[in-house]
């Protein structure tokens, strides 16, 4: 299986993601994507060698502007793809949708949920005032789906769980 080592910024600015993606590129990492979000900035960039290389220091101006920041290490290649659109997993009989604030945060939940066997639908951002990321996965086991919603709400995520899908939705889809 593909897989890539991600490390991901939320920035209060787009320039300062901008800035980050500088620096880290002069220190060997590769430039996958930033774009303005939610008043802020996102950026996305893989380690092109070792999957531990260190992160350099940013100074204190930087370290200020840095919202959050999230490493997924060996992230398998289907969720890139999902997330450019590339590739899809077909919608089953049910429906369990994630909504999260930070791009990182939802590929860090995604290669769990992805490595359990649930079936990644999509990833969409939403790009606009407000920094949405939503994830969709499937299953024809509603009991599993069941289980995954229980401890995701549990732990504070915010989620839909949708049983039967209509065939109108699941072709939309």
């Amino acid at each position: 299986m593909d897989e890539k080592n991600l490390i991901f910024f939320k920035t209060k600015s787009l320039g300062s993601a901008y800035n980050i993606a500088n620096l880290l590129a002069k220190s060997g990492f590769s430039l996958l994507e930033t774009f303005p979000i939610g008043g802020g900035g996102h950026l996305l960039m893989e380690y092109k060698n070792s999957p531990v290389a260190p992160i350099p220091q940013f100074d204190e101006e930087i370290t200020s502007e840095i919202v959050g920041s999230q490493v997924v290490l060996n992230c398998p290649n289907s969720i890139y793809k999902a997330y450019l659109s590339l590739e899809n997993f077909p919608v089953q009989d049910h429906l369990l949708v994630l909504d999260f604030e930070f791009l990182g945060e939802a590929f860090k939940l995604a290669e769990g949920l992805v490595k359990r066997g649930f079936g990644l639908v999509d990833i969409r951002l939403m790009r606009g005032i407000s920094s949405h990321c939503y994830l969709i996965f499937t299953s024809e086991s509603i009991a599993r789906l069941r289980d995954a919603h229980k401890e995701l709400k549990a732990l504070g995520h915010r989620c839909q769980l949708l049983e039967d899908l209509h065939p109108d939705l699941k072709q939309i889809l």
